[in-house]
């Protein structure tokens, strides 16, 4: 997983009034300018490595201790943001394979996902069986897709991601209204 870096982040509004054409941080000078906008003036940083307006510096521990602007910093400041659609869509996976399985009474899955080591248990009372042998199939072709994830670096988005792995009942349903 992604080790997250030492990362200040100096803002201008942070930088009190007084302080209107530079300023002095981690020893480095940082220049401030004032554009006009229909509401009086806005302040923003000059970024000293390449010079773009800004209204954010990060400064990096681990890097030779200089400030940067989002688009010239060395590192991705948004690393440890990613979410369940990004990597090839397998924390997604992971997601809606654990939401479907607590939906037919499975608290904890067992990794990887095998639909034979659930077909001796009980559907819950409230489904018939047919039913909560659909929703294991659909639970089998989420797995499928996963190991493709992992194992041959397949990237699924969300939309194909709903395409590869709807109940087959639904989608005859809706072939029939079609016409198809």
């Amino acid at each position: 997983m992604y080790e997250r870096a030492v990362i200040e982040t100096l803002r201008v509004s942070d930088i009190p009034a007084e302080y209107q054409d530079a300023i002095t941080v981690a020893s480095v000078t940082v220049r401030i300018v004032h554009a006009r906008t229909g509401f009086g003036q806005r302040r923003y940083f000059l970024c000293p490595t390449c010079s773009r307006k800004c209204g954010k510096l990060y400064h990096i521990n681990r890097i030779n201790g200089r400030l940067y602007c989002q688009c010239c910093c060395p590192l991705d400041l948004y690393a440890y943001r990613r979410g369940l659609y990004d990597e090839g869509g397998q924390g997604l996976i992971v997601w809606h394979m654990k939401r479907l399985a607590r939906s037919i009474g499975i608290q904890s899955i067992k990794w990887p996902f095998d639909l034979f080591n659930y077909l001796d248990r009980p559907p819950p009372q409230s489904m018939s069986w047919r039913r909560y042998v659909l929703v294991l199939e659909r639970l089998q072709r989420m797995e499928n897709l996963r190991t493709a994830i992992i194992f041959r670096g397949l990237r699924v988005t969300a939309r194909e991601f709903t395409e590869l792995t709807k109940n087959y009942e639904t989608s005859q349903k809706f072939a029939h209204k079609k016409g198809g």
